[in-house]
C-alpha cells in the first residue's frame, strides 16, 4: 500500500510540474518554489532508488527555472522544516514581488 501511495504522489508532482513548466518565467522573483523530498530508507520496505530519483528531479525542476527546496531521507522533523523552509521561500518571493523589488529585500 505505501508503494502504491508513493506512486499516487508522483504521479501528481510529476503532472504539476509538467504544467508548471509552461509558464514562463521572467524573474528571480516570480519564480515558483518546490519542495522535493526523496524517502527511501524504510525499515519494512526500503525504495533504494527513491533518494537518487528525488535529486534527479529536483535538477530537472532547478532546469526549468524553479527554486528547490529538497530534503533526503528525511525524518519528520525534518520534512516539517522543509516545508516550512519552502513556506518561507515563497513569502520571501511574494513580498519582494508586491514591493517590486529584489528577493531578501527587508
Amino acid at each position: 500500500m505505501l508503494k502504491l501511495s508513493l506512486a499516487g504522489v508522483a504521479v501528481m508532482v510529476l503532472l504539476s510540474a509538467t504544467v508548471a513548466f509552461g509558464q514562463n518565467v521572467p524573474n528571480e522573483t516570480s519564480r515558483p518554489v518546490a519542495l522535493v523530498i526523496g524517502n527511501g530508507s524504510y525499515p519494512q520496505s526500503p525504495i533504494g532508488s527513491m533518494p537518487g530519483d528525488a535529486r534527479a528531479f529536483a535538477d530537472v525542476l532547478r532546469d526549468g527555472g524553479f527554486e528547490v527546496v529538497f530534503a533526503e531521507n528525511a525524518r519528520r522533523t525534518e520534512i516539517e522544516a522543509a516545508i516550512a523552509a519552502r513556506n518561507d521561500a515563497r513569502h520571501r518571493k511574494d513580498l519582494a514581488q508586491a514591493r517590486g523589488g529584489e528577493v531578501g529585500q527587508p
